[in-house]
């Protein structure tokens, strides 16, 4: 598995890539990073995909943006200055809840670098009042405020992130340790993606997608985000809808059940 930074509009990405042929991009829930991915791409990459990891902008080991970004186009520019930056012309690209509304924010911008489109988990608000009960949720999320306040003894960290690790996270050592690190290098900012999830319009984007999309929803995730796939999916004509065993995890607990949906919709990647 190879690692790099890429230059992009959005700042310095850091980001993984494994395999050749066709590419597939690879877009993280918050909090985590592309590490959440690393179980995943070998599965693809043994398959004939080229798959590329990157973290967000703010997340793992990316540039942190100088003040919190306003809207999701901030998040799907790094994207695609990765896949410019890589000299990929077009990839077929799945978002892992935050990384679903970056995924259709890229594939309604730049339609044309976007093959096949996976929304793992996207938070389609019909509504305002659907909008504030995620704001509330995300405040209250592992008993914990948005704003956490640092301090060298370490006392931080029982309100984030062991409190929400206690709720979430409940596969393996090397699991805990490497989810651990990527939740402490957003800890200053880890709420600042779910901000823009909220200000995303991902209802109103729909209409405007042209590519064939796979709407994927881990059975023992999040409800309303279970609920906001299903919409995104009556709501997209054509679209396949697929439930897969597992939670919010399942990319690190279970990436083989993963990888067989992603590859089951994706189909052979013959070459780039």
């Amino acid at each position: 598995m190879r690692r790099g930074y890429a230059d992009t509009p959005s700042g310095q990405i850091h980001f993984r890539e494994e395999g050749a042929g066709r590419p597939v991009l690879l877009l993280h829930k918050t909090p985590s990073s592309s590490i959440m991915w690393t179980r995943v791409m070998p599965l693809l990459a043994e398959r004939g995909y080229r798959a590329v990891a990157i973290d967000n902008p703010g997340y793992g080991s990316s540039e942190r943006p100088a003040t919190p970004p306003q809207e999701m186009g901030f998040y799907s520019r790094a994207a695609l200055g990765v896949l410019d930056a890589l000299g990929i012309e077009q990839a077929d690209v799945c978002g892992f809840y935050t990384g679903a509304s970056i995924a259709l924010d890229l594939a309604v911008s730049a339609p044309s670098r976007v093959g096949k489109l996976v929304l793992a988990g996207i938070a389609a608000f019909a509504n305002d009042e659907q909008r504030r009960e995620f704001d509330a949720l995300i405040g209250d999320l592992g008993h914990m405020q948005k704003a956490i306040e640092l301090d060298v003894e370490g006392r931080f960290l029982e309100a984030y992130p062991l409190a929400w690790f206690r709720d979430f996270v409940k596969g393996d050592g090397d699991q805990y340790l490497d989810e651990l690190v990527a939740y402490l290098q957003c800890a200053r900012n880890y709420w600042w993606a779910y901000e823009a999830v909220v200000r995303h319009d991902a209802f109103g984007q729909l209409a405007a997608v042209t590519q064939p999309t796979l709407c994927l929803a881990p059975a023992q995730g999040l409800s309303f985000v279970t609920e906001g796939t299903r919409l995104a999916h009556r709501h997209l004509p054509g679209s396949t809808y697929l439930e897969v065993p597992g939670t919010t995890e399942v990319c690190l607990e279970d990436p083989r059940t993963l990888a067989a949906a992603l590859l089951g919709f994706l189909g052979s990647p013959g070459t780039a």
